[in-house]
């Protein structure tokens, strides 16, 4: 017996450990296997303690933590303020101790920018430490924001816990005009839902035959602007657009 399923629910159940049945629902709470898990240095700060209280477990795959430095930029303040220099120095070691293959050091890269354009695939699972995380669902991925002791345990073991939420869905029609981009689309869906309503603690489903022409920034942007909605992840279908961007990425 099977059961239809949106986008997030169908990853999840395809990441799903131990689940007595083909198809999930919301309120089933699953443990699942998680593709990839995210920081940046200020959440790492916090996330230090949590890993020093484990021990300091190894990291389960070192090619699958993702840590920039990101909120901590400004070289004027990297080098006369004390505090700052101390926040960005806990992650270079924790790189350097760790081994993980993806860290970027201050004025590198922006946090999701990177990991959107060059790691994430469609199908994904990544946790982040960021409540805008949720960009990542612009490229077909179940991405969510959790707290900071989630993301440690899940950094260290390769999987975590989720409640599959509800879900809403989104339609777009017609077409944008000259000069408007994903901000303005998500902005004035904003307008119209309002923040916290509708979108609260759901999952968002971005569709409709507008967005088949939308570039992956679009709906980055679009996926990125969920937390401010109150969705805890938002996704679009990982279509033509989407192979396109992918197919150009493997060939650089």
């Amino acid at each position: 017996m099977r059961k239809p399923m949106t986008l997030t629910q169908k990853i999840l159940a395809a990441h799903a450990i131990g689940h007595s049945r083909p198809w999930v629902e919301a309120g089933d709470v699953l443990r699942i296997k998680v593709d990839w898990t995210i920081a940046s240095e200020l959440a790492w700060n916090g996330m230090a303690r949590t890993w020093e209280l484990l021990g300091r477990p190894p990291v389960h795959d070192r090619e699958r933590f993702y840590l920039a430095v990101d909120h901590t930029v400004d070289p004027v303040t990297l080098a006369s303020d004390k505090r700052a220099q101390k926040l960005t120095q806990l992650s270079r070691d924790f790189a350097k101790e760790s081994g993980i293959k993806h860290f970027y050091d201050a004025n590198e890269t922006i946090l999701h920018t990177r990991f959107y354009r060059d790691l994430v695939q469609p199908g994904e699972v990544v946790l982040g430490a960021d409540s805008h995380t949720s960009s990542h669902g612009g490229m077909g991925a179940f991405a969510i924001g959790l707290g900071g002791a989630d993301i440690t345990a899940a950094m260290v073991l390769g999987e975590s816990w989720i409640e599959v939420p509800e879900a809403i869905a989104v339609d777009y029609t017609g077409e944008l005009p000259f000069g408007i981009g994903g901000k303005d689309v998500i902005l004035e869906t904003l307008g119209k839902l309002g923040r916290n309503t509708v979108a609260m603690e759901r999952s968002v489903e971005y569709r409709g035959e507008a967005v088949r022409k939308w570039s992956t920034d679009v709906r980055f942007t679009i996926a990125n602007m969920t937390a401010e909605l109150g969705g805890l992840n938002g996704i679009f279908e990982a279509d033509e657009e989407v192979a396109a961007w992918l197919a150009r990425r493997s060939s650089h």
